[in-house]
């Protein structure tokens, strides 16, 4: 017996409306990109925040490129300036790790909330995004769904085939784990 495509289609949405679990939006999120405009960094930056409008995650978007140091000019701001503030995220990379290490930065990945690893490329290159300091968990759970439901998207997905970018997602308390160990 053959079910009716109306049937079929209501079965398909259930099922992806279980496998996605879809985050209320925010309304405005800034992601803080440590690179100049154009880079490979920039890039990861505005794919993944192309994905979080397209997804539905966020309603409105803005970026910040501020490049210097290896990252660390970024990152010693990011500290200062977003403690506490739910609706900023800075793009990590082992750029940035080499870089804290190499200038013997004041700020490591220790004093932000790490919130997923997201790609990897060229075997041990990662990027990540972190969330301000002094934020709460409910408010870093509500960053990583609106992250998760962007990098399950298909515009996430394209965009990593097409810059030959690996997935790598690994979640907030493992993944700071793993970025102070790239600091040691």
């Amino acid at each position: 017996m053959r079910m009716p495509a109306s049937i079929l289609r209501a079965v398909a949405a259930a099922a992806l409306a279980i496998a996605l679990p879809v985050t209320a939006a925010l309304d405005s999120l800034r992601i803080v990109i440590p690179d100049a405009a154009g880079s490979s960094l920039d890039a990861t930056g505005r794919e993944l925040g192309a994905a979080l409008v397209a997804s539905g995650a966020v309603k409105n978007l803005r970026y910040e490129n501020l490049a210097g140091a290896d990252g660390t000019v970024a990152l010693a701001r990011f500290v200062a300036d977003s403690k506490g503030d739910p609706r900023v995220l800075l793009l990590g990379d082992h750029a940035m790790a080499q870089g804290i290490v190499r200038h013997r930065a004041a700020n490591t990945f220790a004093n932000v909330t790490p919130v997923a690893r997201l790609s990897r490329d060229s075997g041990s290159d990662w990027r990540g995004v972190f969330a301000a300091p002094a934020i709460t968990k409910a408010q870093r759970d509500e960053l990583a769904g609106a992250v998760q439901q962007a990098t399950r998207s298909s515009m996430w997905r394209e965009a990593m085939r097409q810059h030959g970018w690996q997935d790598s997602w690994l979640p907030g308390d493992e993944f700071g784990k793993f970025a102070e160990s790239q600091v040691r």
